[in-house]
């Protein structure tokens, strides 16, 4: 600090003198970092301007440069008035600002120094007695002011019994205001407190500030987990509304599914079910191309299944000996076992079955004088038989087991097998073309279904598709023969070059 302040006196109008950086490693470490070089420097006249410490050009640092000085032990006039101490002294510390004087009544201080630039005149400022801020300043070794202060919150009793020593043995008349203060003072079982410095006054508001933002976090965090809390509860209450509303839902359309039903289910068969037995919904077509629908147990005859379609069919005039057979649609078989149950015969829990009249059902083989049913070639060999017959018209379907399109019209081209089958005047048949995959490439089958028409032999036309209505315009018109019989012309006198 002497080199620092020695440059300034020496040299006052240097600029750069009256300038230093705070960050300056030496500077920051030796002087900056202690509290009391701080303070005496901030007194003497510098501002802080962010990294920098700036002396106006209208401040003097003569003074502070003979404190300086005269705390070094340089000074003439201080090396003089220590000497000349004399009587009882309380302490003696050679080169340090805190100087005691012996006389009776008079400050420990030494009186040279500037008031504006020692620790006692500032905490006199600040409201302290004198006599009381001179014994903490003695009890901290003069360390500084915050010290001092907290020498005096903690020993009020000493700094009391100090105001009343000094007050008997100035035995002089004082002010009015002296004496209140002093009554007030030695009234009182403790001394009042002393003020709280600006210091103190920063740590406090900051450590409220500090609890004010906690205290707000806290808040913040408890309304935070009320709104997770109600989040979720709204959630769990759209869930449980969603679910109700499609139970009620699936409830609605169960009862109107349940009052649509046809009424061909009897009470017996209805109070007859017992526990977890499925129901077999049947789809039957009867010979005229109308449809039943019969609803039975799964563990209901086939006896049971005949009897029920007996009731139902206004055109069977025999109720006790149905004058009719039964068969799956696709691929066609008759059903004759009457013991046997809906569930072991195949046909839960839903099936689509055919009527078919007793006077038309004839040998299945050979169907002579009688409706045949549809034939079913797995074989090249049936391929070549059926497809020998003579002056017949033979109509062929070709499926495979995964067309969809192929079983919705099975049902179809059964009809029209019940209905031109007659007497063997029509062949139907059906060829899987999985199975016999050369006949799909021999016929050139491209899409499925694809029905052709076949007369002694030959292709004479075919239909693509569901068009069931084409197809049977298609039989009608080739029932008795193909309308353009192809025939082979006489051979000629032409020559034919071969341009190989």
């Amino acid at each position: 600090m002497q080199v620092y302040v020695n440059n300034i006196v020496k040299d006052p109008e240097n600029p750069k003198y009256r300038k230093i950086r705070i960050s300056n490693p030496k500077f920051n470490t030796v002087i900056w970092q202690l509290e009391q070089a701080r303070t005496f420097l901030l007194f003497s006249g510098f501002e802080q301007e962010g990294d920098f410490l700036v002396l106006p050009s209208s401040v003097k640092l003569d003074e502070a440069n003979l404190l300086i000085d005269e705390a070094l032990g340089l000074s003439p006039s201080s090396q003089t008035s220590h000497h000349a101490n004399s009587g009882p002294s309380h302490s003696s510390h050679t080169g340090n600002v805190l100087k005691l004087s012996s006389q009776k009544g008079e400050s420990l201080f030494d009186q040279d120094a500037k008031a504006d630039l020692t620790l006692l005149s500032y905490m006199k400022e600040m409201g302290y007695d004198i006599s009381v801020a001179e014994k903490a300043l003695i009890a901290t070794k003069n360390k500084g002011i915050q010290p001092a202060i907290d020498w005096i919150n903690q020993n009020p009793g000493e700094a009391a019994g100090t105001v009343q020593k000094e007050a008997e043995e100035a035995k002089e008349p004082q002010s009015d205001t002296q004496s209140t203060k002093q009554h007030s003072v030695a009234s009182s079982s403790s001394v009042d407190p002393a003020p709280v410095s600006r210091y103190q006054k920063t740590i406090d508001e900051r450590h409220k500030f500090q609890e004010r933002l906690r205290l707000e976090a806290i808040e913040e965090a408890k309304l935070e987990k009320q709104r997770k809390k109600l989040h979720k509860e709204y959630l769990l209450k759209d869930m449980k509304d969603e679910k109700d509303e499609k139970m009620e839902k699936a409830k609605q359309a169960k009862l109107t599914e349940d009052a649509s039903e046809p009424l061909n289910r009897t009470v017996a068969d209805q109070e007859g079910l017992a526990e977890g037995t499925m129901m077999v919904d049947l789809r039957i077509r009867l010979p005229d191309g109308q449809l039943l629908s019969v609803s039975l147990s799964s563990d209901s005859t086939i006896e049971t299944l005949y009897q029920e379609v007996n009731r139902l069919w206004p055109l069977n005039d025999n109720e006790n000996a149905p004058d009719f057979v039964l068969l799956t649609s696709f691929p066609q078989r008759r059903i004759s076992d009457m013991e046997s149950t809906l569930d072991a015969s195949g046909l839960a829990p839903r099936a689509a079955l055919v009527v078919q009249r007793a006077d038309q059902q004839g040998v299945l083989t050979q169907g002579e004088g009688a409706v045949v049913s549809v034939r079913n070639i797995t074989k090249i060999d049936e391929w070549q038989e059926v497809l020998s017959e003579q002056d017949k018209l033979l109509v062929v379907q070709f499926y495979a087991s995964w067309c969809s399109l192929c079983r919705s019209v099975s049902d179809s081209y059964d009809s029209l097998n019940a209905k031109y089958g007659m007497n063997g005047q029509v062949v139907f048949a059906r060829v899987n073309v999985d199975e016999l995959k050369v006949l799909k490439y021999q016929q050139a089958i491209t899409s499925l279904p694809t029905f052709k028409l076949f007369w002694s032999g030959q292709a004479i036309t075919q239909v693509e598709g569901t068009n069931m209505a084409e197809l049977e315009q298609q039989i009608k018109e080739n029932l008795s023969g193909p309308r353009d019989v192809p025939q082979e012309e006489p051979p000629g006198d032409e020559m034919y070059f071969d341009p190989r």
